[in-house]
């Protein structure tokens, strides 16, 4: 099993028709034209327009892991020698960004993204070492 214990961060679930989720409380808040300063003191969940906001608690480690697990599943057949740039959508269409190049069996990662809908990071940093090795079947 992966190892989780990285720390974790809170995530803030719109619970409406069309569920949304971010990755900031100022975020959501600005997003529907309120202040942050009347709801940062308030218990969850509360009501925006009728719907519930709840404030659900990850483990950091899981967004990279996932990341990398839906790379290497839109990849798993790559072997188009050259330098590429694809971008496709997880199950929850976040969209993934790759730039990469491949020579000889080998990827090298140049650049990677992670982004929701509206375009916010999903991950403050992400470790191009770590996507790499991943594509390369590196266990370490």
């Amino acid at each position: 099993m992966k190892d989780y214990s990285k720390g974790s961060l809170n995530v803030f679930v719109h619970l409406t028709p069309n569920p949304k989720s971010y990755g900031s409380l100022n975020l959501l808040l600005s997003q529907n034209g309120l202040a942050y300063s009347n709801y940062v003191k308030k218990d969850f969940p509360f009501l925006i327009d009728g719907y519930p906001v709840y404030k659900i608690k990850v483990n950091r480690g899981r967004v990279i892991d996932y990341m990398i697990d839906i790379i290497l599943i839109n990849l798993k057949d790559h072997n188009e020698f050259g330098n590429h740039i694809v971008k496709f959508n997880d199950d929850f269409d976040n969209v993934i960004g790759v730039h990469f190049k491949y020579s000889g069996g080998f990827f090298e990662v140049v650049d990677a993204s992670y982004k929701n809908k509206e375009g916010s990071n999903l991950c403050a940093s992400l470790n191009l070492q770590k996507i790499q090795k991943a594509l390369n079947g590196s266990k370490k």
